[in-house]
């Protein structure tokens, strides 16, 4: 053999080498690019419901015709901090008011201020809860529900919760927002 096709087959033995490594590695990239969990849609909707109620405040809707309740409550001095309260603040303390008191305005007015803030965010397709926990009983109090009853049923495929608590009237509540499917 010469010395050029010494080298020509050098180069081709070169060549395909290099594509064997170009296809391994593309191989190889291939299974670590995918996706190692399934995460459902609306996994993060109930944490992101929460926070938002947690941060919003009732200054900060004033005047917003998306939040006729929330202003109402502001305009007419409903909740102890009324510029300070956040969302969450306000329907945890019109719900606790309202129940100790047997005030359905109250108790209404917070499952109003719970409507427009989350069930209203939350897409058609899932179901919506807002509860706090009792103050006359252990266990939750259902503040509002989409579906009229704060209760899952057999057919739920999912469940998102978010919480928060909250310290009013000389108790710490939590505040929990469940989304499902």
């Amino acid at each position: 053999m010469t010395r050029s096709a010494k080298g020509i087959t050098f180069t081709v033995d070169a060549l395909i080498a290099l594509a064997l490594l170009l296809v391994s590695v593309t191989f190889i990239l291939g299974f670590l690019a995918a996706p190692s969990t399934y995460k459902p849609f609306g996994a993060e909707l109930a944490a992101d419901s929460i926070d938002a109620i947690r941060t919003l405040r009732l200054s900060d809707v004033a005047g917003n015709p998306k939040y006729n309740y929330s202003n109402l409550v502001l305009s007419q001095n409903l909740t102890n901090a009324t510029f300070n309260s956040s969302l969450a603040e306000t329907i945890a303390e019109l719900h606790v008011a309202g129940s100790a008191a047997g005030n359905q305005t109250l108790t209404g007015l917070a499952a109003n201020v719970s409507r427009e803030a989350v069930g209203l965010a939350v897409p058609s397709g899932f179901g919506v809860n807002v509860q706090i926990t009792s103050s006359t009983q252990s266990g939750m109090d259902c503040i509002y529900s989409r579906a009229g009853s704060c209760t899952l049923g057999n057919s739920t495929l999912s469940a998102s919760v978010g919480r928060h608590f909250i310290y009013y009237n000389n108790a710490t509540r939590e505040l929990r927002i469940v989304i499902y499917q």
